[in-house]
Order: C-alpha cells, then sequence, then structure tokens
C-alpha cells in the first residue's frame, strides 16, 4: 500500500462537464453510439440519427465525452462535441465540422489581355490580372463540409440540443439528407433535457420524426454502488462498512449520477483532511454535512431557475400533487397550472419545467409525468410550505393587531 493517496486530485467531478472517475451502467446507450458508428462507416442508410434526453446530472454530457474519443479510434471517425451556443447558425457548424476558421470573405482572381479590363498586376503573358473580394458564400463553406466528410466520416454531437437555433438545425438537417444520399458520411446525435422530444416534434421538420430516442435513466443500484465505491478503492481506501451501510450510502444517493459525485467528492475531501486511510461509519458521518451542502446547493440553483422563469407556483403545485401520487396525468398537470392561472399557457408552463428537469414522462406512456431531478420536488414543497406558514402567522399578527 502507497504511503498516501492523497497526491492525486479528488476523482469525483460534482456538476462539472467531464467524465466521471469511474463509467458504468450505460452499456445501453453506448450500444446506440456503437451502432451509430458502424452504420457511419459503413455507409448503412438503414441507421438512424439519435437523442438522448433526460434530467439534468443522469450523466448525458459525461456519457458523450466518454465516448467521444472511444467511437474515434475503434471506428477511425471524427467525432465534433459542441454545446448548441457554440453553433448559433450555419456557418459556425461549417467552422465546426471542418476544424479550421471559415473566412468571412473570399478573393475572385481574373485574367484578361493586354491593356483589357481593369488595372491590375500584370501577368507573365502581359495581359492584366485582377482580383475582387466578395462576402463569403456559406454554400462553399457546405460543399467542403460534405468533402471532407466523405474523406473522413464524422459523427456531431449536440450537447443542451433544446436550446438550438432553427439555422443550425436546418443546417444539420441538410447535411443529414446529403448522408442519406450518398453523397457524404454525416450522422448526428441531439442530447438535452427531458423536453427535447417536445421541442423536435414542434419544430415540424419531418426528417426530425426518424430520429431515435434514447432514454437517459439514473443508475442501476449495482452500478451506482459501483461509481460511488470504486474510485475509493482504487486509491487504496479500505471500505470499512457493512453491506447494510453500503447499501444505505448507494439509498442516499438515489442512484442519481450527481448525488455520487457530490457523496464521493465529500468523503475524499474529508478524508484527507482527517488523514483516514479507510472508509468506516464514522467518516460517513463526518462527510454528510458536506454533501448535503452540495446537494442543497443543486437544489438552490435549480429552484432560482425555476423562479426566474416565473414557474414557482406552478411548481409548487405539482409537487404538492406528488406527495400523495407516484405519478401524475398531462391531464392533471394542466389542471395544477389553471388552478394557479386559469389564463396561463399549460403547455408552455409544462414545457419549461420539462426543459428544468423538474418533470418528465414515464419511459411507457408520454402522457404520464414522475419527478425528474430526483428529490427537488420535496425541496420545493418544503419551501412553499415555509413561505405559507409565514403568511399564516404574518395574517394572523395582523388579525391581533
Amino acid at each position: 500500500m502507497s504511503e498516501f493517496p492523497f497526491k492525486e486530485k479528488n476523482p469525483y467531478t460534482p456538476g462539472v462537464d467531464r467524465t466521471p472517475p469511474i463509467f458504468v451502467g450505460r452499456d445501453r446507450e453506448m450500444d446506440v453510439l456503437n451502432r451509430l458508428a458502424r452504420d457511419l462507416v459503413d455507409d448503412d442508410l438503414s441507421g438512424r440519427d439519435v437523442v438522448f434526453y433526460g434530467p439534468r446530472g443522469n450523466g448525458k454530457t459525461a456519457l458523450l465525452y466518454y465516448c467521444q474519443p472511444r467511437l474515434e479510434k475503434e471506428y477511425k471517425i471524427r467525432t465534433v462535441l459542441a454545446a448548441s451556443d457554440e453553433i448559433p447558425n450555419a456557418l459556425s457548424l461549417y467552422t465546426k465540422l471542418l476544424g479550421a476558421a471559415v473566412p468571412s470573405e473570399r478573393t475572385v482572381v481574373r485574367h484578361g489581355g493586354g491593356g483589357v479590363g481593369v488595372p491590375g498586376v500584370m501577368n507573365v503573358e502581359g495581359g492584366q490580372q485582377t482580383s475582387r473580394v466578395y462576402p463569403a458564400d456559406q454554400s462553399d463553406f457546405k460543399t467542403q463540409s460534405i468533402k471532407a466528410m466523405l474523406r473522413k466520416p464524422t459523427l456531431l454531437m449536440v450537447d443542451e440540443a433544446q436550446a438550438i437555433k432553427e439555422e443550425s438545425l436546418l443546417a444539420i438537417l441538410s447535411l443529414a439528407r446529403a448522408a442519406n444520399h450518398h453523397e457524404t458520411k454525416f450522422r448526428f446525435i441531439l442530447a438535452g433535457p427531458p423536453g427535447l422530444p417536445s421541442h423536435i416534434d414542434q419544430a415540424g421538420h419531418t426528417n426530425l420524426g426518424r430520429l431515435e430516442q434514447v432514454r437517459i435513466n439514473c443508475l442501476d443500484f449495482e452500478s451506482a454502488g459501483t461509481a460511488l465505491f470504486l474510485p475509493l478503492e482504487k486509491a487504496e481506501f479500505k471500505i470499512e462498512l457493512s453491506t447494510s451501510q453500503r447499501d444505505s450510502l448507494i439509498e442516499q444517493s438515489q442512484c442519481y449520477p450527481h448525488f455520487i459525485q457530490c457523496i464521493g467528492h465529500a468523503l475524499w475531501d474529508v478524508a484527507k483532511e482527517t488523514g483516514a486511510r479507510g472508509v468506516d461509519a464514522e467518516l460517513v458521518e463526518q462527510a454528510k454535512p458536506e454533501w448535503e451542502r452540495q446537494i442543497k446547493d443543486m437544489y438552490v440553483g435549480r429552484h432560482r431557475e425555476i423562479k426566474n422563469r416565473g414557474l414557482s407556483t406552478y411548481a409548487y403545485a405539482i409537487a404538492e400533487w406528488f406527495q400523495e401520487q407516484d405519478d401524475i396525468h398531462e391531464t392533471e398537470i394542466m389542471d395544477c397550472i389553471h388552478q394557479c392561472n386559469k389564463d396561463a399557457d399549460g403547455i408552455q408552463v409544462r414545457g419549461a419545467l420539462e426543459d428544468l428537469g423538474y418533470i418528465w414522462h414515464t419511459p411507457d406512456d408520454s402522457l404520464t409525468y414522475v419527478p425528474g431531478i430526483p428529490s427537488l420536488m420535496d425541496h420545493v414543497y418544503a419551501l412553499g410550505q415555509s413561505r405559507e406558514a409565514l403568511v399564516r402567522a404574518r395574517d394572523s399578527n395582523e388579525l391581533e393587531l
């Protein structure tokens, strides 16, 4: 055993867009990506482009980061990973795909006979050579991209795709059509929150209807345990917990990738501070306030987003419903919304709550919804109850006065 494991940085990465220290539990999703890469190399038109969707913190970005170099190495393709705000228009998309800055201007050179045309530079034959600068032609860059992808098949992966601009989306679909006609070798993945499939439906583009939709859930119990404990074991910590204590810690993570990283990060930091060489019940209790703080910070951030978008009242009403039920039908969501505000656009409010990962539909029924980010509704409900208690106390005081 090495003298001390903490020469290494803390390997757990809560809230950071990069691959976690141990990547497990995504065999189904990786099979989808491998199939897509094989189809791309083989120019197999039977394959479909893909949508990955799920609440924030479920590991969509980590999946893309993890698979990107592996797909390049195994299939000898080029992968381009970009957030939607990196490709706000078609020109920026082509720049990404070409891997180089695209010039905003182009120069056209014309040759003429001696003394003919606008005076320019005399060429070797005595004729006049003139040049003129024109704005860059976007179709030229599309053509360059298509040719480049014929030489090396390219897989585009767009993260946070719910915010993609229409111009960029149309450019992606145009490249996909070229690939479907064997004019180039290009496939794409869109990744985003639970509301992404609805955004795609609302976009109204026929080609988007054939995308393969892959739901990114929390990890299974065994994978969650591996993700939580294996990085510690690799750093030569001894896990001194009983089976029930280990299971309890996994349950506290709710098998949610972000919470797993929060717990692991706290255990590592407290062990470093105390010089502990093992993870036992005492260390867990010492670390618990730290991971609870990290999780609460996440809840506060998500609730701030809900509040900033004017959704607090609707979120509380839905959270109140979930205190008694495990799921909620679309019509009941609409009832909750209209009870809060009869003039509200129910579809827009529901879509905004989906985008924030507050709710998402069940795997088997797109009209039935369950909580998205684990326990966020409990946090919202508790805040709402506190506010109601304060209002009651204030009103009571006013009556007494």
